[in-house]
Formats: C-alpha cells, sequence, structure tokens
C-alpha cells in the first residue's frame, strides 16, 4: 500500500545477486554472490498465488470460499552480456551435468519496499538479442523457481558493481561467420534455448521439483539477400555452421558457435526504400564434437 512509508524509490535502488546453489531450492550456507546488472525494466521474477473455489453454489451466489492453492514463482531477467558476468549468466541456461541436470540458483532482489529471495530458480529459456541498428546484444533469461520469501535483512550495502566492466559486450563490431566464411552486412541474430523443464506437483503449496528436458536451440539471422546459398540449403536439407565471436574494448572476447544447424525457412523482407533482406531460420543439431552450441570467454591478456 502507497503511503508516508518513505519506501518510494527510484529505479536506480533495485539491485540483483545471483548464486549456484548446490541443492535445489536452498541457498548454499557460505553463497558465492554474482552481482548481475539488470538491464532497464528487465527483472520480472514474481509469485502468483492461485485460488480455489468449489464448483458448487454453497454459500449462495457469491464466492464465500477463496483459499490459497498454489504458489507458482517464475518470470523474466533481463541483462547484458559483461566480460566478468557473461560465462556465468549464460551457464544459467546453457550448462549440464553429464547426465544432463540443469543447475540451479538462488537470486536476491532488493528493493527498498521489499527485499526478497527466489530459490530453485532455473533457466526455462533463454533469447539472445543482437541488432546491428543499436549495437545491442541483450540477454532474455525465463525462470520457474520453487520459491518467493522476504529477505529483510539484505541491504544495498550488500551489492557491489564494482568489478564489472562499465561497457558489456556489444553487437557492433561483431564477427560472424557461417562454414568458416565471414558473414557482412548481418542485421539481427537471435540465439534461442528452450530447455523445456518439467514440473512436479504441488507439495505444500509449493512446485515439487523441476526438471530440465530435452533442450531445442534455434537461430534467426538477417543478411542482406544477395545470394541463393540459404536457399538452396533449405531445398537440398543442407547444415551449416555458424560462430559469433563478440569483442570488448578492453580486449576480451566472447565466442558462441553451433556446429550444426539445419537451415528450416528463408523469408525474404522487402520494404519499399530498404535493403532487401533474407531472414534464415536455423534449428541446431549435435555437431561432431557433440555439442549443439557453445561458449567460450577469452579474457584479455593482463
Amino acid at each position: 500500500m502507497t503511503g508516508p512509508s518513505g519506501q518510494w524509490h527510484a529505479a536506480d535502488r533495485r539491485h540483483l545477486r545471483v548464486c549456484r546453489e548446490a541443492v535445489w531450492g536452498e541457498c548454499p550456507a557460505e553463497p558465492d554472490w554474482t552481482a548481475v546488472p539488470v538491464w532497464g525494466d528487465g527483472f520480472r521474477l514474481r509469485a502468483v498465488n492461485s485460488r480455489f473455489s468449489p464448483d458448487t453454489f454453497y454459500g449462495g451466489w457469491r464466492r464465500s470460499v477463496l483459499v490459497s492453492h498454489f504458489v507458482q514463482v517464475g518470470g523474466t531477467l533481463v541483462t547484458q552480456l559483461r566480460p566478468e558476468t557473461a560465462a556465468f549468466v549464460l551457464g544459467m541456461a546453457l550448462d549440464r551435468s553429464p547426465a544432463g541436470e540443469a543447475g540451479s540458483y538462488a537470486l536476491d532482489f532488493y528493493t527498498p519496499a521489499g527485499p526478497r529471495r527466489y530459490l530453485g530458480a532455473m533457466a526455462e529459456a533463454m533469447r539472445l538479442e543482437m541488432r546491428a541498428a543499436d549495437g545491442e546484444a541483450v540477454l532474455a533469461l525465463r525462470f520457474r523457481a520453487k520459491d518467493e520469501r522476504a529477505n529483510d535483512e539484505l541491504s544495498e550495502s550488500d551489492f557491489d558493481y564494482g568489478a564489472l566492466s562499465p561497457v558489456p559486450f556489444r553487437f557492433a563490431g561483431a564477427q560472424i561467420s557461417v562454414d568458416g566464411a565471414a558473414v557482412t552486412g548481418v542485421e539481427r541474430l537471435f540465439l534461442e534455448v528452450r530447455n523445456n523443464l518439467a514440473a512436479g506437483p504441488s507439495r505444500l503449496g509449493r512446485v515439487a521439483f523441476l526438471l530440465a528436458g530435452r533442450r531445442e536451440v534455434s537461430v534467426e539471422l538477417a543478411v542482406p539477400d544477395d545470394g541463393p546459398a540459404f536457399l538452396e540449403a533449405v531445398r537440398d536439407g543442407a547444415a551449416v555452421s555458424l560462430e559469433a565471436v563478440l569483442c570488448h574494448p578492453a580486449g576480451h572476447r566472447l565466442t558462441i558457435a553451433l556446429p550444426l544447424l539445419q537451415v528450416e525457412s528463408v523469408r525474404p523482407e522487402a520494404a519499399p526504400g530498404t535493403i532487401s533482406l533474407a531472414t534464415v531460420h536455423m534449428e541446431a543439431a549435435v555437431g561432431e564434437t557433440g555439442d549443439d552450441v557453445t561458449y567460450t570467454l577469452e579474457p584479455a591478456a593482463p
């Protein structure tokens, strides 16, 4: 409720830190926190308390019974890839154990009006959007979690961004190659990962478990329509490889590679007065190395 509580605040007083859990739904006793700056209004995790009302006329035509039924926790985090956090945030969605298990995370979110902790958060999906129009590379992670709790012990002094570069990796100046050949004029590159989480039933009003299923990886690439190569790949069922290298002004390099992409469709974009584009949709499979998508961070030389 608004009022003279003194908790009105500007958006720059909202902070996030994340740590890996050893046991799902339990914050470690000595957590190793990573400060993750939120991009814009990009933190949308929340608890939703579903209510139950019996499907009868008991109590009359008004709802006389409306009880808490099931609390579900989920939402999105939008951030940028910084040299110090890129591997961590990409790993939240991409890292799997040899048995295919995905990691879970505890998230501390501070706001003066209601600091809180999320437990058992797992990445259901990831979408990395890179656009030439603004040169940005923005990562969106969609989570499902076990629980949301109040965390009144949390304060602004618990968050320190001093070790982070003020400049994230950007799409401007990225090096894109298909089958080892450089591709120029890339307008958009979208990478989407779906982990297909399976959720258990309600246990004490919360989800009983979360399990990562089969991973699905896809790429959308918008390039100048300057040749039939992608069209021929659709007709012939041919596969291609793709690599994107993002360079940082300080000398860091982030490489995202997809060794085997099946070209599914090519959609033309040809508005009057613009350069004709081909928007290529590709689905990833496992290549000879046993990988569908990999990421490699090369820090700058000291």
